[in-house]
């Protein structure tokens, strides 16, 4: 009977982890990070619409390079396009060494002709962004705050016809600080 329980219980916890969708409060404790990845993706695609640039491709090379910027901030609690420190075994300087790393890492012979890096920090969550609830709510924030910067701004809207962009965000939050730290990462092929 035991056995049965625990099963029952890892399969409700499950169901419910799959079931969350952009409405559902987003808990800073338990963030499904995949829903709110995704959803600030979409939200930057939407933003792209609305000026008549195309939607970018998803990449996993971006999205692994964005991944180690967002925990490289969140670890050392900076913000900032340049490391200083090795992370996880290496320093990756700047956005165009953290794509080709993880280039190399996962075999891919994709040729790049440069790469776009777009970061936000959102401090203080816990106190100066209590009217966010909901994980559509942190996404438009995010977006936001991405436009809010010129040069952000630029990069997220990117769009060349000589070009393929590819690209992927990756969200962390650091729970000391109470800090989201986003990167999105954008590298462009010809095409």
């Amino acid at each position: 009977m035991k056995k049965i329980i625990i099963v029952i219980s890892i399969l409700v916890y499950s169901n419910v982890g799959i079931s969350q969708t952009k409405n559902d409060v987003l808990d800073l404790k338990n963030i499904n990070y995949k829903l709110l990845d995704s959803l600030v993706f979409d939200e930057a695609m939407k933003e792209r619409d609305k000026i008549g640039s195309p939607p970018i491709k998803k990449d996993l090379i971006c999205y692994t390079a964005a991944k180690y910027q967002s925990e490289y901030m969140s670890n050392f609690k900076v913000f900032d396009h340049k490391n200083m420190e090795k992370f996880k075994g290496v320093l990756l300087e700047h956005s165009y060494d953290r794509y080709d790393f993880f280039s190399k890492k996962l075999k891919s012979n994709k040729k790049i002709v440069g790469t776009m890096e777009i970061l936000v920090e959102i401090i203080d969550l816990h106190k100066k962004y209590k009217n966010l609830n909901t994980y559509e709510e942190y996404a438009k924030t995010v977006i936001e705050f991405y436009l809010s910067s010129p040069e952000h701004r630029m990069a997220l809207l990117y769009d060349n016809e000589k070009y393929n962009t590819f690209g992927d965000f990756k969200t962390v939050y650091n729970d000391i600080n109470k800090s989201l730290y986003v990167t999105g990462l954008y590298s462009c092929s010809l095409k």
